[in-house]
């Protein structure tokens, strides 16, 4: 009991000793901060802080506190509210100021616990009745009228866009492949822009890189899919860039899909799902904003199409600088159709003249497609895969995409099976009679057909020499009608003779014979005569 008395008085002592400590510390450290300000205060830049007063103001004769749940009326219900006492007059006066010891001017007696500085020290500002004043009287504007903007149209909406790139991201496009969204963002079009997509495996390189010499020679803009790792090392060097990019306006990127070299018969099943790959890949072009020209390796594009397809030229920066409406032959009329196909019509003059009275006779060539990302052009390139991927009915027997889409274009059990569009009173589309535009039996979409005197196949060019006749370029150069297997090195020879070919060659010591096949073959008639012996009767048998 004694230890701990004796240890709580021990205690006590400490702790009473440390108050002392640190009240003396307190005291030293405030004089030494005092003795600091006062010095302060002697310069000339904390000057001011001399003429500070600080007031307590006397007892309060009146102090109105806040009602409870209520809303103060006027100035005495609020607390804090100083109301001078009758007997600071002397010192206050009856307005609340009191006198200066420096001069008679009254001063504002400042709150409890309200810093006050002298008029010199602060800058004076208007009051509101003096800015009020100031404020010159507003002109007398008339009323605005009553007009409304401008209704927004299709073609602002189009131009608009034009004008901005294509960023694509995959949150936005979770079904585009991961591939194609990579180059799309490396080329760096603007919307509205026209693509020519193809594709290649190995088997088919040579064509392929003839294909693109000639699109960049051109300035087209082209991307091509490499099907193997072989075609893909062969494609980048080919389009300029070993870093995967593009020179000029090609480019290629490697496809997560192989085709045997078995698998280029249309016949086959792995064409068909080679078809189904290609049609997603164009349709997720379509859906990224761009228009989409397919097509085979084997064509050669001898000029450019955009302008043509577009019906408008088209500057560098992607803005419309001038409308070519009639000024190129028949791109107004095709410029209503959602999608435009070549023909395998071998009369450019009958073509000309019918027009798709003409075409819709003969069967329509999916090697050259174009498709414009309207909601027609997406519809039908969606149609077209679903059809192409049918377990059973009208779709189900047909073996390649050609087929499916010259089905899909015409009435079941019916030839041709599609009429061309009429002009009434809600399409207005040129000054005469739309004769290139036919209406398909899928969705009733707007088909248009490539004239064939401006988009050749083999025969027209190769064989007809339709081009030397007329003295007129025409747009494409498709391989077809080469009557041999339509194997690669046939088409190559084909090109080769008609001085297509521009894939550098090793010398070579072979001999050549060559003749001019054409001499009977300018005559229209003949030319139908010849197809009319050689129908197409077992190819439209199956359709139907």
């Amino acid at each position: 009991m004694r230890d701990f008395a004796s240890s709580s008085a021990t205690t006590t002592s400490l702790l009473k000793k440390k108050l002392v400590r640190r009240s003396l510390s307190v005291t030293v450290i405030g004089f030494f901060l005092f003795l600091y300000v006062d010095q302060l205060q002697k310069t000339e830049k904390y000057a001011w802080m001399r003429r500070m007063t600080f007031r307590v103001p006397k007892s309060h004769e009146k102090r109105n506190h806040l009602p409870v749940g209520g809303t103060p009326k006027n100035h005495e219900d609020y607390d804090d509210i100083i109301i001078p006492r009758e007997d600071d007059d002397d010192e206050v006066g009856n307005n609340g100021r009191w006198e200066d010891r420096s001069s008679d001017r009254k001063k504002y007696v400042p709150p409890l616990g309200e810093l006050r500085f002298d008029d010199d020290d602060v800058e004076r500002t208007t009051t509101r009745s003096e800015e009020e004043e100031n404020v010159p009287p507003l002109p007398d504007f008339p009323p605005p009228p009553n007009v409304s903007p401008p209704p927004v149209t299709a073609e602002m909406e189009r131009k608009f866009h034009s004008q901005s790139k294509v960023r694509v991201d995959k949150m936005s496009f979770p079904n585009a492949p991961d591939e194609l969204i990579e180059v799309v963002n490396r080329m760096g079009l603007h919307r509205g822009s026209a693509v020519v997509v193809s594709f290649a495996n190995s088997h088919h390189i040579e064509l392929a890189v003839n294909f693109i010499l000639w699109a960049k020679a051109i300035g087209m803009t082209t991307l091509i899919g490499a099907l193997d790792d072989d075609a893909f090392e062969i494609l980048k060097k080919t389009v300029g860039d070993e870093s995967h990019g593009g020179e000029g306006q090609a480019f290629t990127y490697r496809v997560d899909h192989h085709l045997e070299a078995q698998g280029s018969s249309h016949a086959s099943k792995a064409w068909k799902n080679f078809a189904k790959m290609r049609i997603s890949h164009a349709t997720s072009l379509l859906e990224f904003g761009f228009d989409v020209v397919m097509s085979d390796a084997d064509v050669v594009w001898l000029k450019n199409p955009e302008e043509y397809l577009k019906c408008e030229k088209v500057s560098e920066d992607g803005k419309v600088v001038e409308n070519l409406s009639f000024d190129i032959d028949g791109c107004e009329e095709l410029k209503a159709a959602d999608v435009i196909v070549s023909s395998d019509n071998l009369s450019p003059t009958s073509d000309e003249r019918d027009g798709g009275n003409y075409a819709k006779g003969g069967v329509f060539n999916t090697g050259i497609v174009f498709l414009r990302h309207t909601k027609g052009g997406i519809q039908w390139a969606k149609q077209w895969n679903l059809h192409l991927s049918a377990t059973d009915g009208r779709f189900h027997r047909l073996t390649s995409d050609q087929q499916v889409f010259n089905a899909m274009s015409r009435k079941e059990n019916a030839w041709p099976g599609l009429e061309v569009m009429r002009m009434d009173g809600t399409r207005t589309l040129g000054p005469k009679e739309n004769k290139r535009v036919l209406v398909a039996a899928e969705g009733d979409t707007l088909l248009g057909v490539f004239p064939v005197a401006k988009f050749n196949p083999g025969h027209v060019y190769m064989v007809q020499k339709f081009h030397e006749k007329e003295k007129k370029t025409p747009f494409a150069v498709h391989a077809t009608y080469t009557f041999d297997g339509s194997s690669g090195d046939a088409k190559k020879w084909r090109f080769m003779e008609a001085g297509l070919w521009r894939v550098p060659e090793e010398e070579r010591e072979e001999k050549f014979i060559t003749f001019d096949a054409s001499a009977h073959l300018w005559d229209d008639d003949a030319v139908d005569d010849h197809f009319d012996s050689n129908s197409y009767d077992s190819y439209f048998d199956l359709l139907l």
